[in-house]
């Protein structure tokens, strides 16, 4: 047999029923699969050109790795699941508080506003109100 003629990429004519070499030729097709040397004589087929098969152990591992990230993708999305709620229960609780200062502060001035001593003060000093005179107060009939 001569010596073969390295070509890198694709056949002419797959599938077209050409030969891969000229008679008496014999070339090796490297870049498709594993380097096959195909005799001068025969036509080239998809099976000189097909991938080499993948064994059962490399399949296990691959479904193995896909598994373990998988799981550290779940983790990882449980973790910052968990650091985001805390972020927000930090914020609630901060609410809370201000809320609840915001109500006794509240609460006080409602006392104070509501004493009649501070309201008879509070209506003459803005509303220039004064107690009635005797005489002033006529009842309904």
């Amino acid at each position: 047999m001569p010596s073969p003629t390295v070509q890198r990429g694709y056949p002419p004519g797959i599938g077209a029923g050409e030969h891969a070499a000229a008679p008496g030729q014999a070339r090796v097709w490297a870049g498709v699969g594993p380097a096959k040397i195909v005799d001068a004589g025969k036509p080239l087929s998809f099976m000189a050109l097909s991938p080499p098969r993948v064994s059962g152990a490399l399949l296990g591992l691959a479904a193995i790795a896909a598994w373990i990230l998988l799981a550290w993708q779940v983790l990882l999305w449980s973790r910052l699941s968990v650091l985001r709620s805390g972020y927000e229960l930090s914020a609630a609780r901060q609410m809370v508080s201000r809320l609840e200062e915001e109500k006794q502060r509240l609460g006080i001035e409602a006392e104070l506003l509501s004493d009649p001593a501070n309201l008879g003060r509070e209506a003459s000093r803005r509303l220039g109100m004064r107690p009635p005179r005797p005489g002033e107060i006529v009842g309904a009939q």
